[in-house]
């Protein structure tokens, strides 16, 4: 009881009051798509906590998720330094790549802009998926890492947050 390995994972004890949002994509039986059933209240739930982590990666509203128009819009000269995350569902996010800190620095410095909106554009596709679910979450095989890569994002910040709260308890 209360246990996560007495019971299948992703239940909860009854006990607990929490409403688990809980779906699986499966293979359309009608085309190339995976399809997973979202209610009303399941989707209004992963749409918020969606809007919650795009506004966390992309808090001043800078990044837009889609890139540069111009391929060399991505050539920098300067690229000046860029400090790691303080608040610690953003640092699950964007990791040090090294645990040397001047490469670590080095790496964030060069790649950081990036990462941030390779995830910005990942939470919108998946976002632009649950939004037009209308029963089922649709997504095509050409989205489905995008839309992988999202819900995993999503997961981590949902588990730094979950440790947290456990820790201040």
């Amino acid at each position: 009881p209360g246990d996560a390995r007495l019971r299948p994972l992703g239940h909860r004890p009854a006990s607990r009051g929490v409403r688990a949002v809980i779906w699986t994509f499966e293979r359309d039986q009608e085309g190339p798509a995976y399809v997973a059933g979202l209610d009303a209240a399941g989707r209004a739930v992963l749409l918020d906590v969606v809007d919650d982590v795009l506004r966390l990666l992309d808090g001043d509203g800078a990044r837009t998720g889609q890139g540069p128009d111009h391929p060399l819009d991505r050539v920098r000269l300067h690229t000046p330094p860029v400090e790691p995350p303080v608040d610690p569902a953003l640092r699950r996010l964007l990791p040090d790549a090294s645990r040397d800190e001047a490469l670590a620095a080095e790496l964030r410095r060069l790649t950081e802009p990036e990462v941030r909106d390779a995830k910005v554009s990942n939470l919108a596709r998946l976002r632009a998926a649950v939004q037009d679910a209308r029963p089922n979450v649709v997504v095509l095989p050409s989205e489905a890492a995008q839309v992988a890569a999202a819900l995993t994002d999503l997961r981590l910040v949902r588990a730094t947050l979950g440790a947290l709260l456990l820790r201040n308890r």
